[in-house]
């Protein structure tokens, strides 16, 4: 930058050189207008003397030499005149020369300005890009720190468990049995919401029997009864009568005006108030369950009708049956669908 300062201030020095040197010039150029005005003589008329005539046959010719221009400078003048004109001319060269070289080095330091400009933004693009990774290597360090942290976390658990023992978890496995169809006494379970309820089905069929005996007068004259029992242990049985027709060796047996009255069909009703028993409870000497399973019959049966929030407590209570002795049936059932039967259901499978 000083250098270019430098060109710049002596462009700027010969350029007022030469205009120093055309003023200089103008003023001599008017004090010779001066004096050659000065020097001039007036115009006048010179009356010329008479000449006398002479009887000659013709008059000499005498030539004249030209008078000098009196508005025309002396010799010297001019010759210095010319001599100013051409250094003139010169300096007239030689200043278009310096403002040619002039405008070349205001060019130069415009693009040199240019230049540094460019320069300057990319080193600025080039500090922030420095920024960046500097700031993407502090994170990459902070990950690392907590990533060896993690890591010797994980060492430490694992020398600590290295030499410990491993927790071992038997699995009791068992056949599955041979499933069979249930042919005889049923002893029946409700498992919902993770309780386990006694259904006393067989005393609620008895008392069906009796109201089969108060509607015979009834069915007689109409096919079909809808009635209820109940409650019993917490539960209802809503049933349908109808009156059924005898087959064709019954008919020969019993006469074409005999019929048969049976249920058609018959649905179990829980009770608000029924609760049932955890499955601790129902393990206990003396629950319900258990009372349940010591009245049964040997050859009873077990039938679970399981809800899908019971899965876990059947398993405990099919283990328990299983000791003792029974076979277990399970009948799953979606949420909201009651437990009901019909003479044209399918029996129970037992294990």
């Amino acid at each position: 930058m000083s250098r270019k300062r430098s060109e710049m201030d002596f462009g700027s020095d010969s350029f007022l050189d030469v205009l120093a040197n055309i003023v200089g010039i103008l003023i001599i150029l008017i004090v010779i207008a001066g004096a050659r005005a000065a020097r001039s003589p007036s115009l006048g008329l010179v009356q010329s003397e008479p000449v006398p005539k002479m009887a000659t046959p013709s008059a000499p010719v005498i030539v004249l030499p030209p008078e000098p221009d009196p508005q025309a400078p002396p010799a010297e003048l001019a010759k210095s005149l010319q001599a100013i004109q051409q250094d003139l001319a010169a300096l007239d060269r030689q200043a278009a020369e310096q403002a040619a070289t002039l405008q070349q080095r205001l060019a130069s330091q415009f693009s040199s300005q240019q230049e540094q400009a460019a320069a300057e933004r990319e080193l600025a693009r080039r500090a922030a890009a420095l920024q960046s990774c500097r700031q993407e290597v502090t994170a990459q360090q902070l990950t690392l720190t907590h990533r060896r942290e993690e890591l010797g976390a994980l060492l430490a658990e694992f020398e600590e468990v290295k030499d410990s023992q491993p927790d071992v978890r038997e699995i009791k496995h068992e056949l599955t049995p041979i499933g069979q169809t249930i042919i005889g006494d049923e002893i029946h379970f409700r498992l919902h919401k993770n309780r386990v309820a006694f259904i006393p089905l067989e005393e609620l069929i008895e008392r069906v029997k009796v109201q089969v005996e108060r509607q015979k007068e009834w069915l007689s004259r109409h096919r079909r009864h809808e009635g209820s029992v109940g409650p019993a242990g917490g539960f209802s049985l809503n049933f349908v009568l109808e009156r059924q027709s005898l087959s064709g060796v019954e008919q020969l047996r019993y006469g074409s005006n005999v019929y048969r009255v049976g249920v058609g069909a018959w649905e179990l009703a829980p009770e608000p108030d029924l609760v049932g028993e955890t499955a601790e409870e129902a393990l206990q000497a003396g629950s319900r369950f258990a009372s349940a399973l010591q009245l049964a019959t040997p050859r009873s049966a077990v039938t679970f009708w399981v809800y899908p929030d019971s899965f876990g407590l059947f398993r405990k209570l099919q283990a328990a049956a299983h000791r003792e002795g029974f076979i277990v049936s399970a009948r799953p059932l979606p949420e909201g669908v009651p437990i009901a039967g019909s003479p044209n259901g399918t029996r129970s499978t037992g294990q």
